[in-house]
């Protein structure tokens, strides 16, 4: 399209088929905007750039300086919100990377669980699923920044921890034990406090 409202005035955008010889060979589609800059591509994979002219992906999206970022929103009356749909059996990941870190974010189909590698991508930091949650490797602060041990509780308050029971058979309530073999237990029975 051409600007005519002032004098000077040319083309300030334009929707381009670009070959990469005259006899074809790699195409795109590129539509500029502005001073006829572009500022999306559809290259010859049918891979769409936004602000790049290589997408490396089916979407990719990229801002020179600042923060590129993606908004959903709704006028009122609507959830926004983002599908990640696959065959059965599948995984769905969200990556995170660096020049010299590369972590993901993980839902795994086949046992409906979510993990996060945190510092790589092959090194679960922690797994939860509709029966289990745990850290393989970290300790735990709850109340500190700076654990100590695989769980450290730090409270202002009396009572630091609580453990309950909704079983009316009352036993042991915490199991001790050293290379999986119990060597002791704690719990509330017939009215006392037992150790042993």
């Amino acid at each position: 399209s051409e600007d005519g409202s002032g004098s000077g005035a040319g083309i300030r955008g334009s929707i381009n088929y670009v070959a990469a010889s005259s006899s074809g060979g790699s195409t795109a589609m590129t539509f500029k905007t502005g001073d006829n800059t572009e500022r999306m591509r559809i290259d010859n994979s049918g891979n769409v750039g936004i602000g790049t002219t290589s997408p490396g992906e089916t979407l990719h999206l990229k801002k020179v300086t600042g923060d590129p970022r993606i908004k959903l929103e709704t006028g009122g009356g609507g959830d926004p919100g983002i599908i990640f749909q696959s065959a059965n059996n599948r995984t769905g990941e969200m990556y995170f990377q660096d020049g010299s870190t590369s972590a993901r974010f993980s839902y795994n189909h086949s046992n409906e669980s979510f993990n996060l590698y945190a510092h790589n991508q092959t090194s679960i930091d922690f797994h939860l699923s509709e029966t289990t949650a745990y850290f393989p490797n970290q300790n735990v602060g709850i109340g500190t920044t700076s654990p100590a041990a695989r769980l450290h509780v730090v409270s202002s308050t009396p009572d630091a921890a609580i453990f309950d029971t909704t079983s009316a058979v009352y036993g042991a309530m915490n199991t001790f034990k050293a290379q999986g073999v119990t060597k002791g237990a704690s719990g509330y029975n017939a009215g006392s406090m037992n150790f042993n």
